[in-house]
């Protein structure tokens, strides 16, 4: 449990443990699909909010991370993208190895006075 929420007048450990184990088992109602997010909800965290004072009453009213919702969003956009970067760092690491396994090409040897190779007749180059 966090010492912050523990030591404020407004939020007693029993608040506490009860805005845990709510947004706990928000968590799992999420992952288990028992639960969708409200499109009407200004933002997720507001849905998070409402969910929570819901199920636990005015304890989940106390639920604030000292941030603002625009710094909340941000940090959002942030985690998202960084996962988003992790996924396509994994692709670009399987499309070098599938680049490293392709043999190399390596064009014809460059002989344009012979007739096998420029497929014309002999020039006078190639006559002694």
């Amino acid at each position: 449990m966090p010492p912050c929420w523990q030591s404020r007048a407004s939020s007693p450990k029993k608040d506490c443990e009860d805005i845990l184990n709510g947004l706990a088992s928000i968590a799992d109602d999420l992952a288990a699909g028992r639960l969708e997010t409200d499109p009407n909800a200004e933002d997720v965290h507001t849905f998070v909010e409402q969910t929570l004072t819901a199920r636990i009453g005015d304890a989940g009213k106390r639920l604030h991370t000292g941030r603002s919702r625009n710094d909340q969003v941000a940090l959002d956009i942030r985690l998202t993208l960084r996962d988003y970067s992790h996924t396509l760092q994994a692709y670009i690491v399987e499309l070098i190895k599938v680049i490293c396994k392709k043999p190399v090409r390596t064009p014809p040897p460059s002989c344009p006075a012979t007739p096998i190779c420029s497929g014309l007749s002999p020039s006078p180059l190639a006559t002694p």
